[in-house]
């Protein structure tokens, strides 16, 4: 148990610490240099909810005008699934890379999808962490997932938009953003 304990601790400390970035760009992943402190483990932000993603915001009565509820960045590097009621609206959106894609698209006027607090594909761990500060849990099935979870009872934001509870999930592929999604429970 504490072996195991300790392996996944240094995974996480050697996978936050990567100094290495890799851009997106035609399917193919290139090294740029990056420079970054690595946050240490013992500073704890504490996690704030992000409620927006591009132009669309969670709860928003605006729907997404797209067969399937998918939107494209301008790029169509990016695609961002919107899961919506017709009751409630829009309750979690989901951003990953791109496939194939072939026909018109349905795009939004920005070349990436970001979130209010800034966080977009393609970041480092060390960077998500020094935003959304150290995550509830963390597996490493097929690559580093972080998960945050909250309620309205910890966070004012969320007792705002009235909703009860709220998660986010952020996939890591060689220790970089690769998927992500966010919404309320």
């Amino acid at each position: 148990m504490i072996r195991t304990f300790l392996f996944l601790a240094s995974l996480v400390v050697l996978v936050s610490c990567d100094t290495h970035s890799y851009t997106h760009k035609s399917n193919s992943w290139k090294p740029k240099p990056l420079h970054i402190v690595c946050p240490s483990d013992d500073t704890h932000r504490t996690f704030i909810p992000d409620f927006s993603v591009g132009n669309l915001s969670l709860s928003g009565k605006e729907t997404a005008r797209s067969k399937g509820n998918t939107l494209y960045s301008e790029t169509l590097v990016e695609s961002c699934i919107v899961f919506q009621t017709e009751k409630q609206g829009i309750k979690a959106f989901k951003i990953k890379y791109s496939k194939g894609l072939e026909g018109v698209c349905p795009t939004i006027k920005a070349p990436k999808f970001t979130t209010e607090s800034g966080v977009k594909l393609g970041m480092s761990i060390a960077e998500l962490k020094a935003i959304k500060g150290k995550p509830d849990s963390i597996t490493t099935d097929k690559g580093v997932v972080f998960e945050y979870r909250t309620t309205a009872a910890e966070s004012e934001l969320l007792a705002q938009q009235q909703q009860k509870a709220y998660y986010a999930s952020y996939r890591f592929f060689k220790g970089y953003l690769h998927a992500f999604e966010f919404g309320f429970l």
